[in-house]
Parts: structure tokens; sequence; C-alpha cells
């Protein structure tokens, strides 16, 4: 099975694998979380138009492997 799993999905990913697998549905364990937190605010950091333009570079691959929208890409690497 060739998947590539994505945080955003990643309950739903799994258990697509463990099904394709024949494991039936599972939870996806929890190990090593940190409770909740404060988002950090984007008034909070400042990324610069040549920033934008390292992590488009950096990331440029990734993002037409995964589908990342163009309006998004920067925006994405930026917040997480």
């Amino acid at each position: 099975m060739d998947h590539v799993g994505r945080f955003e999905s990643i309950d739903d990913d799994f258990a697509e694998v463990t099904q394709h697998l024949g494991l039936g549905v599972l939870p996806l364990p929890r190990r090593n979380t940190s409770g909740p937190s404060e988002p950090l605010a984007v008034r909070d950091i400042t990324v610069t138009d040549a920033d934008r333009s390292v992590l488009h570079e950096r990331y440029a691959r990734d993002d037409d492997l995964l589908g990342y929208p163009q309006h998004l890409r920067c925006e994405l690497a930026v917040t997480g």
C-alpha cells in the first residue's frame, strides 16, 4: 500500500491503513502529549517576504506532492 498520511487527517488516515492491513478500525494511541496551549498569535511573529520566499522554495516539492493550494502554502508553513 502506498499512502501518504496527513497530520490534518491523521485519525482517518490511520483508520484507512489499519483497515487495509485487515486490522479493522483501531484507535490511534496518543503518547507524549501536552495539554492545551495558547495558539501563537500572528501578531507575535513577523514573517517577511524573504521568509515566505525561503519557506516556499524549501517546501515547494512537498506542497506539490501533497496538493496544497498555492494560496495556503506559506501560511501552512508559518502557522503549522
